[in-house]
């Protein structure tokens, strides 16, 4: 039971890490192609105004990079799945992340009915992270290290 135990909590922490690394891609290439046509803009503003002898041009609108609290609450977590792993025994902690991802859970819910995003992708880490919190909870003699 202890090595099954081990190779869950390794698990964990892999999904954990996966789950932060798609997220960051997520949020790269979701952000790319808007910095891509905002660079674009600007390009052709500065080429304007210096064909221009500086007489012509208006400055291009840009948008600031944006983050969500939905892609906030995703990373938190990411990383308290993986704190998480490191700490069987803390069952506050546990709970703690297991209310989060209840709450992440309600929000991948609501995601699917409205229509998905690419944020779905981080979903089927949290099966392995319940599978980790279960047997963190039921087994304690697991849990426990020599």
């Amino acid at each position: 039971m202890k090595a099954l135990f081990i190779i869950v909590r390794g698990l964990t922490m892999l999904s954990s890490l996966s789950s932060l690394i798609l997220l960051s891609l997520v949020l790269f290439l979701r952000d790319t192609a808007s910095t891509a046509k905002q660079g674009a803009q600007v390009l052709g503003y500065v080429t304007k105004l210096f064909a221009s002898a500086f007489t012509e041009g208006t400055a291009p609108q840009t948008t600031p990079f944006h983050i969500s609290a939905w892609q906030i609450a995703i990373g938190a977590l990411s990383i308290g799945m993986l704190i998480s792993a490191f700490t069987p025994g803390s069952r506050g902690f546990l709970h703690a992340v297991a209310l989060l991802a209840a709450v992440v859970m309600i929000g991948y819910v609501r995601m699917i009915i409205a229509g998905p995003d690419l944020e779905i992708v981080c979903l089927p880490f949290l099966v392995v992270w319940f599978g980790y919190y279960a047997m963190s909870l039921c087994c304690d003699g697991a849990t426990r290290t020599p």
